[in-house]
């Protein structure tokens, strides 16, 4: 018998000048019938990525989440004694490959919880544009990875990057969900401001100060995966 399990979709920016592969994706809706030129450096994507349906939303996922997915699917399939599909190990070769969040000493529901909980921290991250202040509850992460709580991945819609305050004249802005997979996969323990910036362009409508909180939040991760066991 062969299972043959899809391999995540994935997106390739149009019109940027650095070449970065996009983040995976997967989606449970038909392709829309515009056509868009895609361009990550703007955050211009297919329809799909902006849905307000939470059903038919594009999921975006980063190449650590992909991996410990593709990583149980195919230790069920080996106690099934089912082969794999030649498709889904490339992808799980490439996703190995770039996965920075990985550590084979730790157990793979808890790697599973500190992924959802760094996706989510990264996602509810709100800066107001006029100011620079942020606004990112550190105690809810905090205690979000603290507790076990055996989630399955959470499925988050890239929605907007700005949302404006009349009554404040002020510009709440957030991460859209192609920035947060693209940081997951491409923020290393050392990566610096300008560094995130060149590698996602569009990070440069935020101030640096914000730039900086939210590669704290990734490298404060990435440190307790790769640390665990040493």
């Amino acid at each position: 018998m062969s299972s043959s399990i899809p391999a995540p979709r994935q997106r390739q920016p149009n019109g940027g000048s650095n070449g970065t592969t996009a983040p995976a994706a997967s989606s449970s809706s038909s392709s829309s019938s515009a056509v868009v030129i895609e361009n990550a450096a703007d955050l211009t994507f297919g329809s799909e990525f902006e849905s307000k349906d939470h059903d038919n939303v594009v999921q975006i996922l980063s190449n650590a989440q992909v991996a410990v997915i593709l990583q149980m699917s195919a230790q069920n399939a080996l106690m099934r004694d089912e082969e794999l599909h030649e498709v889904y190990k490339k992808t799980q070769k490439y996703v190995n490959r770039f996965n920075t969040m990985k550590n084979p000493e730790k157990a793979h529901q808890e790697l599973v919880d500190e992924l959802d909980n760094l996706q989510n921290a990264l996602t509810s991250y709100r800066t107001v544009e006029n100011t620079g202040a942020t606004r990112h509850n550190d105690d809810d992460y905090n205690n979000n990875n603290n507790n076990n709580n055996n989630n399955n991945h959470t499925n988050h819609s890239s929605g907007s990057s700005r949302r404006r305050d009349d009554d404040n004249n002020e510009m709440e802005m957030e991460l859209h969900g192609f920035e947060v997979a693209a940081l997951m996969n491409l923020v290393a323990t050392d990566t610096m401001v300008e560094e995130a910036v060149a590698l996602i362009p569009s990070l440069s409508r935020f101030p640096e100060c914000a730039v900086d909180e939210i590669l704290d939040l990734i490298r404060s991760t990435m440190i307790r995966i790769v640390s665990y066991g040493s």
